[in-house]
């Protein structure tokens, strides 16, 4: 049978104290960064495995210990006003899911604003640094965010904090995500609305709003149109100028019977359209909040969001891996479909087919 490797003999061909190795195999920052390779490296070429029940275990004892103070994660947002914490509809869910998850690990989560002109992220850096605050979530960026984020670009001390970021507005740095499946929700959406008898389906989009989920609602509805039986499938319409003008003159062209859109300003220029009014065109969104009543559509689930992006940020913290990831990855939570009577009810599909 094969003994397993001890920290005893790894610090004994190291040249260092048993304490040393198991800092330098936890990534913890107290050891220097040549000192942690070397060890590593000695590790390995000892043929050293570290134990997962054990480790499991001491990560549990960790966390359940009683602090003297609780931890806090940060929740950094841009937002225009500092009020959006809690009257912007996705940030505030965002923050309380996040807020509720933290709070159930045992951590608090304090929001930064750094939309704040005199907030740069030099200062915040600092201000984190002071607080001793090691973990951040990073909310999106707002659709009309300060020139100084432009292209999504946010420039910290990255090097001592573990990042995750909402979303994918977030261009640099690159860091974990957890984001909202966007190209699933929207096969979703689709498939229901074909369901329900719609063939002539049309996407109209402001250009940006495709643009902040890496087109991924674009592509899912390109996929799912592909093979599928619909007559004469829609270019779809991602506009620039996003105006009832561009988007009637889009409509008379193509004449969908059902519309797929982000905001409810989508919904109001189809009841203001003669054509779409006469025709019944049915129409269902890719954002679904309660304020968009009566409306059918996906929810984004950002409270179930918020909180998974807690638990990347405290498995993390545990496992002691501060800096910007090597190999960034995301973590894809599924959305949910909304019934509205904005679309066709299930009723009137049997008698469509």
């Amino acid at each position: 049978m094969e003994l397993s490797v001890t920290h005893r003999q790894i610090a004994a061909a190291a040249g260092v104290s048993q304490t040393t190795v198991s800092f330098a195999l936890r990534n913890n920052p107290k050891i220097s960064i040549s000192v942690r390779d070397r060890v590593r490296r000695i590790a390995r070429s000892l043929g050293y495995r570290p134990n997962a029940y054990v480790a499991t275990l001491m990560a549990h004892v960790r966390a359940s210990r009683a602090p003297h103070q609780i931890a806090t994660i940060g929740f950094i947002y841009t937002q225009p006003t500092r009020k959006a914490i809690h009257d912007d509809y996705v940030v505030c869910r965002y923050f309380t899911g996040a807020r509720n998850r933290a709070a159930d690990l045992g951590y608090g989560l304090d929001p930064f604003w750094l939309g704040d002109r005199n907030m740069s992220e030099k200062r915040l850096s600092m201000i984190l640094a002071h607080r001793g605050i090691a973990g951040v979530v990073l909310g999106p960026l707002a659709f009309d965010t300060p020139s100084r984020f432009a292209g999504g670009h946010i420039h910290m001390d990255w090097s001592r904090l573990v990042t995750v970021a909402l979303g994918r507005t977030i261009a640099e740095p690159e860091v974990d995500r957890a984001c909202h499946d966007n190209f699933s929700a929207m096969l979703e959406l689709m498939e229901r609305l074909i369901g329900r008898g719609y063939r002539r389906i049309g996407l109209a989009l402001h250009h940006k709003d495709d643009d902040r989920v890496n087109h991924l609602w674009l592509a899912g509805f390109l996929t799912r149109l592909h093979g599928q039986k619909l007559i004469a499938p829609l270019e779809p319409l991602l506009a620039r100028e996003w105006s009832y003008e561009v988007f009637r003159s889009w409509y008379r062209e193509n004449h969908p019977d059902c519309v797929i859109s982000h905001g409810i300003i989508t919904r109001l220029w189809l009841e203001k359209c003669d054509a779409a009014k006469r025709r019944k065109t049915g129409f269902a969104t890719v954002s679904w909040n309660p304020s968009k009543i009566g409306l059918a559509g996906m929810y984004q689930n950002y409270e179930r969001i918020g909180a998974m992006a807690i638990n990347m940020v405290v498995g993390r913290l545990q496992r002691n891996e501060p800096g910007l990831p090597e190999s960034p990855h995301s973590l894809l939570v599924k959305g949910r479909w909304v019934e509205g009577k904005s679309i066709r009810s299930s009723a009137i599909q049997t008698a469509i087919e």
